[in-house]
This record gives structure tokens, sequence and C-alpha cells, in this order.
């Protein structure tokens, strides 16, 4: 794909913690101009006036694009109303980057600009990464010219399309030497890792205490990802604070805190597991940090994923009941030799390279492109 103009909207912000919508935009941004639409800002009640469209270069091609919705709680809204404010709201977006016509609108939220004929584009494409209550996806889905889903969980949720395809989440792979060194301490304690943003209600917090107490005499757990609020989340709860609190008391559990895209994998790499912790898998049907930890080449650990036969054999363990997983790791640690394998780590990173973003961008251009 490339010499396209892209509009890509986007249900999270731009920040420093990446999910696929920011990888895609920066990757994309390589041979193309990318425009990432933030969620909305803020409301005004004044539907005759303007969204105050606001652009910022994030790097050379790639720009944020930040604006105000002209009625508040505008979802709760009638359908015709909404229909009416989304598409004016999209013609002042796109007039204010002075485009006429988008090669490219690709949405990840179907939430708002639920129908992409709102705006004026060569291609549309609905790309859908979560399981969504949303009250109007089939529009979006019928006003596009193809659609991704993450998982095969979502076929059924997503109408019958001729152009339906289901692709796993890219990675972030690098050729460069990344020369950061991340300040974890080097022992011969085994580390855990777990990564995410940990002021997600969906994090299975007690199995994490309880990983720690059962782990305790032979390995430390960090943790890796935002504690406070910050682009992937505004939603932080007194009783994540608790939970927090509480693994902070760990003297085996350090929180190494955010980590932007291009050091995470040099991170990643200092652990000899990496966990995958959650309470409810539609909320996270397909783990964005599949993808990360394959490129260490390092075992996964993972609560149910509904998807786990598209991975190769043995590249990741999930267990259908969150208690089952403290024991589990622990006999993983005792067979570490095994499943850390040079064999094994080949197949994780050849599965990486393979699922890379430049590959994925190839696979969803022959989708928009080709017969």
């Amino acid at each position: 794909m490339k010499n396209k103009t892209i509009l890509l909207i986007s249900p999270e912000s731009w920040g420093t913690s990446f999910v696929s919508k920011h990888h895609y935009a920066n990757y994309l941004a390589k041979q193309n101009t990318v425009y990432f639409l933030n969620p909305v800002l803020n409301s005004v009640i004044n539907p005759l006036g303007n969204v105050n469209a606001k652009v910022k270069e994030i790097k050379e091609n790639l720009f944020e694009v930040n604006y105000q919705n002209l009625l508040p709680k505008l979802n709760r809204l009638p359908k015709f109303i909404q229909r009416y404010i989304y598409r004016k709201q999209a013609e002042q977006i796109q007039k204010s980057l002075k485009i006429d016509n988008f090669d490219i609108v690709w949405s990840f939220d179907p939430y708002r600009f639920w129908d992409l004929d709102f705006f004026k584009s060569k291609k549309k494409l609905y790309h859908a990464v979560d399981v969504h209550q949303a009250k109007y996806e089939i529009d979006i889905c019928n006003s596009a010219d193809a659609i991704i889903i993450i998982s095969n969980y979502l076929k059924n949720r997503i109408i019958s399309h001729k152009k339906v395809i289901q692709l796993n989440h890219g990675v972030r792979v690098s050729d460069k030497i990344n020369k950061f060194m991340p300040p974890i301490k080097r022992d011969n304690r085994v580390k855990v890792g777990f990564m995410g943003n940990i002021t997600s209600t969906n994090i299975d917090f007690d199995i994490l205490l309880k990983i720690a107490e059962k782990i305790k005499p032979i390995a430390d757990l960090i943790i890796v990802g935002p504690t406070k609020a910050n682009n992937l989340g505004r939603n932080h709860s007194p009783e994540i604070d608790k939970k927090i609190k509480l693994l902070n008391e760990c003297n085996n559990v350090n929180f190494y805190g955010e980590v932007k895209a291009e050091n995470l994998n040099t991170v990643l790499s200092q652990f000899n597991i990496h966990l995958i912790l959650y309470k409810n898998f539609e909320r996270n049907i397909a783990p964005h940090k599949i993808s990360n930890y394959f490129e260490t080449g390092l075992v996964v650990l993972s609560s149910y994923i509904f998807d786990i036969d598209t991975y190769p054999k043995e590249s990741i363990i999930a267990l259908e009941k969150n208690k089952s997983i403290p024991n589990k790791l622990l006999k993983l640690i005792e067979n570490l030799d095994y499943w850390n394998s040079v064999e094994l780590q080949k197949i994780r990173k050849e599965y990486a390279i393979t699922n890379s973003y430049d590959n994925k961008i190839e696979e969803i251009n022959q989708l928009l492109y080709k017969n």
C-alpha cells in the first residue's frame, strides 16, 4: 500500500501506549499519509457550530486529529439526529484537513461515524478487533467495502459480507539494534512478566496476587504498563488502586511502568515467562500482547483464548479456568528448558515475522484493491 491518504478512526487516543490502531498508523505512514482521528475531546451545545478540528504532526506523514461534538451525549440521541450531526462533523473534519476525497477511511470504532459514507472516500474499511455492543455496527458493516475481524468468534456477530477476512494482530518487528537497557535486576530468579493497561477492570488481580505468593520462593513478577489514566482508557477505580497496592506490598513484585513501543521488545525479552490474565475473554477477544510476546520467542501462559488453534502448537498455553494458572505456572518454571527451547523460540519468532505489520498491510491492500 503506497501513496494513499488515509483517515484512521480509533477508539483509543494517540499516546505512549500502543495497540493495533497505533501500530497500523505508524507503519502505514512509512509510505502513505495518515490522519489518526482521536476519540472526541469534548462536546458543545451548538448543532450549527463547528467541530474545531485541530491537527498535530506526530512524525513525517502521520498526524493526530482532535475535534469536539456539536451536541453532548450524541450517541444517546435518535438515529436521524446522529446521522445529521455525524455527517456534518465528518464534512467539517474533512474540510479542515483540506482533503476532498480520502483514499481510505479505516475505522476501528463502530460507536461514532457509524456510516463510513459520512466521509468522502474511495475505499472504506471496518476493522473489528473487539467484541462491541455498538447499536449501529450493522450500519458500519453495510457501508464498508471490506471488513476485517480479529477473531473467528466475531463471525456470528458481523453480518455476512462479500469481503470479510479474519486477520490476527500484527507484530511490530524491527531490524534496528535498540541500545535501550531496561533497569531489570538480573539474577538467578525466574522473571515472570505481565503486560497490559493496569487500570483495566478486566485484569484478574486476584489470580495475580495468588501467582505472586505462589512463586515467591523462586521467581519475581514484573508488571509492565500504566497504572494511572492513560491514552488507552480513563477508567480507574478505587478497587483497582487497592489491588495495585496489595501487589506493591509483595516483595517479589515490581511495577515497571509504561513503555514506549520502540522499547517494548527489549523490556519483554528480559523475562522468562509471559502472562495473559483476563476475567472475561470477550473483553479481550484476541489479546494484542500475544504478538508482542511472540517476538521475544518466550513461552506464554494465558487465560482462555477462543482462537488458540490459529497459533503454532506449544507456542502458547491457554487454560479454560484462571484458577488453574498459578499451579500451571509452577510446572512451567520447572520445565523452562523445554518451553523456552531453541526450537520453540524459533517457532514463536517465525510466527511474529510472518505476521509483521508490513505483511498485514499488504494483505489488507490485496483485500481492498484486488478482485
